[in-house]
């Protein structure tokens, strides 16, 4: 007795290996980092870096601490890839490290760069004792004429100036108009008067850091 055995064809399906999605979009990267920056106390200051790729989000921080509605730091972004910070007024308190962190559309995808700010101290100007400036000994006016004496004085702080005649102090005397303007320090005569006009002027200029005096001698002509 013969036994038949039936052939049976036996089909198995492997399953479709899917294709991960293809992305349209580059994880953003920076293609210009921000740069350390020394500026001086009062200036205007702009930060600035460049981005390629599809950004989602964008934050500045401050030595760490994200910038949140400050109205002392303006941000901007320029066309999609340009990050701007702008400081209109630097102040010492402004010196830190500033980041700019941009995040992509993947999970956990940021970037970031960093650059330090320094704001220089103004710089302290030089004291300076009162220097009165060279000039002639003598001036030579005519009776009955209008004239003018004048000096000029430098020094840091600026010098304040008395005048003196004979020994007294002439400064709110009604005979002389007397004006002092950034350091020129001039007396006007309307009209000179001979033998009561002519005679030695001495000018004192004084600032904290001490004093010093020049003169000039008053020569009239005519009756």
């Amino acid at each position: 007795m013969s036994t038949e055995t039936d052939e049976m064809e036996i089909s198995i399906e492997a399953p479709l290996m899917q294709r991960p999605a293809s992305r349209d979009y580059q994880d953003p990267i920076f293609i210009q980092p921000l740069k350390d920056l020394i500026v001086n106390e009062g200036d205007k200051v702009v930060l600035e870096c460049k981005t390629t790729g599809r950004i989602k989000k964008l934050m500045w921080l401050k030595d760490g601490l994200e910038i949140v509605n400050n109205p002392d730091y303006k941000t901007d972004f320029l066309d999609g890839s340009t990050a701007m910070l702008t400081i209109d007024e630097a102040l010492q308190e402004d010196s830190a490290i500033f980041t700019c962190r941009a995040f992509g559309e993947g999970e956990n995808v940021m970037v970031e760069t960093s650059g330090r700010l320094t704001i220089r101290e103004p710089v302290t100007s030089l004291l300076l004792p009162p220097q009165f400036l060279p000039h002639a000994p003598v001036s030579i006016g005519e009776h009955g004429k209008s004239h003018f004496l004048q000096l000029k004085v430098e020094g840091n702080p600026l010098p304040t100036v008395m005048w003196f005649k004979d020994g007294q102090c002439i400064d709110t005397s009604p005979d002389y108009i007397i004006t002092f303007n950034n350091g020129l320090c001039e007396i006007q005569f309307d009209e000179l008067v001979k033998d009561m006009d002519d005679g030695v002027y001495i000018c004192v200029g004084t600032n904290k850091l001490g004093d010093c005096e020049t003169q000039v001698e008053l020569q009239i002509r005519g009756d």
